[in-house]
Parts: C-alpha cells; structure tokens; sequence
C-alpha cells in the first residue's frame, strides 16, 4: 500500500509540474499580449493626436479673415482692466496659438495699447527688454498704462518711459506718491492716476 501511495504522490507530482510548466507557458503569451497591448495603446494614441491635429489644419478658425479675428482678439482683452502681459491671458496668449494668430495679434498696435507693468518684486532690469518690445507693438498709438513699482525704481522708470512720453495719454501708478519726477517727461499726458 506505501507503494501504492508513491506512485499516486509520484503521478501527482509530475501532474503539478506539468501543470506548472502550462501556467509559465502562459504567463509568456500573457505578458506578451500585454506588452502588445500596451503598443497598440500607443499607437492608437498616436493616431488619435495626428487626428487632432489634421483637424485643427482644416479648422474654420483657420479659414477666418484678418479682419474677423482682429475683432475676435479685441473682444479676449479685459473691458475694466488694463492686461498683464502674462502668457495666460490676452494679448501675449494670443501670440502662442498658432503662427496666423501670432502674426495677427503682433500687427494689431491695438492689443499693445493698454497695459499694466508690473515692476514689483522684479527688477525693471529684467522685464525691459520684454515691455520695450510690448510697447513698440503700439506702433506710436495713444498709451495707457498702469505700473506698479516701489518709490526707489523712480530713475529707470522715468529712463524707461522717456521713448514713449509723446504717446502716453494715461498713467496709473497706485503705490507712487513721488510721481513728479516721472511727469516731467510727459508732455502728451491727459490722466494721472496715484
């Protein structure tokens, strides 16, 4: 009967190794249906993005005059406010939609026109080069501006208005009790806000 009992553990054993040697089997294919799988996911999200983007070729927004989109863009800029110039918000955002939209916003002196400059916390070293170029894309139109800086920034700021003295028609500067200094180089000056 022992005997009987080894050969019955014997004959499960290799049933069990068997089974064992299936299950690895299939382990293989498994993870290689997974793994294709998961390279088929990729592909179709691939497709999917090259979809999108042919679509967006053959957009009716691309189709839209200059004329129709100027209008568009004026409309993205805040009524009560004058904008920051963060990549957010209008009118810098508008010039990283596409090329057509950027050459639009970036001929239209318009958008350029009214702006808030933030000088605080950052050197007018720093954002010079950025709200020269801002100001420029006014193309000599009448300016509004409102600036927050600190009293010691005084001198670059008046250095930095000067070029466009003859065209800023509105000036805001809230936390600037010392303005005189800035002034005297206004001459077409009309409003002043402190």
């Amino acid at each position: 009967e022992v005997l009987n009992i080894r050969a019955i553990v014997t004959e499960r054993q290799q049933q069990s190794d068997g089974v064992e040697h299936e299950m690895s089997g299939l382990k293989a294919v498994v993870d290689t249906l997974n793994s294709l799988y998961k390279q088929l996911g990729e592909k179709q999200d691939k497709i999917t993005q090259s979809m999108i983007l042919h679509k967006g070729l053959v957009s009716p927004l691309r189709n839209l005059p200059t004329e129709i989109l100027s209008l568009i863009f004026i409309h993205c800029l805040p009524e009560d406010s004058h904008p920051s110039l963060t990549q957010s918000t209008a009118p810098v955002l508008l010039t990283r939609i596409c090329r057509q939209w950027r050459e639009v916003a970036l001929d239209m002196p318009r958008l350029w026109c009214r702006l808030h400059l933030k000088l605080k916390n950052r050197g007018l070293d720093q954002q010079d080069n950025l709200y020269h170029l801002c100001l420029k894309r006014s193309q000599g139109r009448p300016l509004s501006l409102v600036i927050d800086c600190y009293a010691d920034q005084m001198r670059m700021l008046r250095k930095f208005l000067q070029p466009y003295g003859s065209h800023i028609l509105s000036l805001s500067i809230p936390s600037f009790r010392r303005a005189c200094e800035v002034l005297k180089k206004l001459p077409a000056l009309q409003e002043l806000a402190l």
